[in-house]
């Protein structure tokens, strides 16, 4: 919701309100972030452990987005949760 609210400030030209909004946010909000570079180094690390290709990289951005989608509040992002859709969205068939 917050990125939605200053998209719209900021197309509507009104940056003053969208400066104001993102300095209540660094105080009363607080952001976890992961990058597609996350993924690609969980994957890299997976596959070094396999010794072999895993993974269909042009799969990742669609990974990233399922994280996103389908966390969980009560457990969080894991490293586990990372490999679980790697496995169910870029997981090359044999």
């Amino acid at each position: 919701m917050f990125r939605e609210n200053l998209l719209k400030l900021l197309k509507e030209g009104n940056t003053k309100k969208a400066i104001e909004t993102i300095e209540k946010s660094l105080k009363d909000e607080i952001f976890i972030v992961w990058h597609i570079m996350d993924i690609e180094g969980q994957a890299k690390d997976n596959e070094e452990q396999e010794g072999k290709k895993l993974y269909d990289e042009s799969k990742f951005p669609e990974v990233l987005q399922a994280l996103k989608n389908t966390h969980d509040c009560n457990y969080g992002v894991t490293w586990e949760t990372i490999d679980c859709l790697l496995d169910d969205i870029a997981l090359i068939e044999e």
